[in-house]
């Protein structure tokens, strides 16, 4: 399975200590070097250091459409560039505007740091979704109430 992942659900992860979670979750996760650029480059830069997790592939930018240019970030736009790139079977995105885009103008199937949650529950990796969702929102990551609420229904909570 070939997962490209966006700057936003790594910090996330990192920032309430369950980075791992994507490598038993997907094995192996593909970023581009600007989002790579983009996580060296956070306040995270002293604690958070790509290479220690082998299992993180950094690849380089690859042709992006100006469509996502016009739209997204740099970030967001090469992450769904390496997407479309390497056929990923999964996006991990955020950002409403980006997941929009990747999902409905390019058919790439995506999923956020919430789906992320639900599905290490349900794979046994974690034991509740609640606990981290309030260690997110204490870091000042954004997840609506609606997406929380559903997902903390799916889990069962």
């Amino acid at each position: 399975m070939k997962v490209i992942s966006n700057t936003g659900p790594i910090i996330g992860l990192y920032k309430i200590g369950i980075l791992d979670i994507l490598n038993k979750l997907f094995n192996n996760i593909y970023i581009s070097e600007a989002v790579f650029n983009e996580i060296m480059n956070t306040k995270y830069l002293n604690t958070i250091q790509i290479q220690d997790y082998s299992w993180i592939k950094v690849e380089a930018n690859k042709s992006v459409d100006p469509l996502l240019l016009n739209e997204l970030d740099y970030g967001e736009a090469t992450a769904i560039s390496l997407a479309m790139f390497f056929k990923a079977d999964l996006l991990i995105i955020d950002e409403r505007k980006g997941r929009r885009i990747a999902e409905q103008v390019y058919g790439i199937e995506i999923i956020g740091i919430a789906g992320i949650l639900l599905k290490a529950k349900l794979s046994g990796y974690i034991s509740e979704v609640t606990k981290f969702f309030n260690q997110l929102l204490q870091e000042k990551y954004y997840i609506s109430n609606d997406i929380i609420q559903d997902i903390c229904s799916a889990a069962g909570e």
